[in-house]
């Protein structure tokens, strides 16, 4: 069992931004399951057609990310962490990168820091989806940058890394 959550924000209002890259890379990944709403822990759930691998979307604000594991803790009580898959974005890496690392995300990410004190450690897989296209000399906060949309020409390199992590990710979910 492999349990795939993909950070972001609730609302129509952030769907697009950089912010919610980790949910929309995980819908993408889901492809075409049923998503189920569970209101009571603030969270969208889908299962895989060979049920291997659960999807989970948090409903919650990004800095509430740790009400997930929460329940995740609980419905899942036998999880192990190298079975657990956080995909968020990451400004310390540019556009159309990614990295898929175990126990190591970014320098600073109060979505990940939510998560890490409700699952008690950072070991689990982080998928870390460059969000930095940030200009040299254009000084914009790191909090103000990731709630901006993409560039056209950055939602191309997104959709290359995309099929790229996915080719990685579908046969290490498998091996597993």
């Amino acid at each position: 069992m492999n349990i795939v959550i993909g950070l972001g924000n609730p609302g129509q209002a952030y769907q697009s931004t950089r912010h919610n890259i980790g949910a929309t890379f995980v819908k993408k990944l889901a492809g075409s399951v049923q998503w189920q709403d569970n209101s009571s822990a603030q969270l969208h759930v889908a299962t895989s057609v060979d049920r291997s691998t659960t999807y989970i979307l948090p409903q919650t604000y990004m800095n509430e990310s740790g009400k997930a594991i929460l329940y995740i803790k609980k419905k899942f009580p036998k999880l192990q962490p190298e079975e657990l898959y956080v995909f968020h974005d990451d400004l310390d890496i540019a556009v159309g990168s990614w990295k898929l690392q175990y126990a190591k995300g970014p320098h600073e990410h109060n979505g990940l820091l939510s998560l890490y004190q409700a699952w008690g450690s950072k070991d689990f897989w982080h998928v870390r989806i460059g969000v930095d296209g940030r200009q040299k000399g254009r000084v914009v906060t790191g909090k103000d940058y990731v709630l901006q949309s993409f560039a056209p020409t950055e939602l191309a390199l997104l959709d290359q890394a995309y099929l790229d992590l996915q080719d990685q990710l579908q046969s290490q979910l498998q091996s597993d």
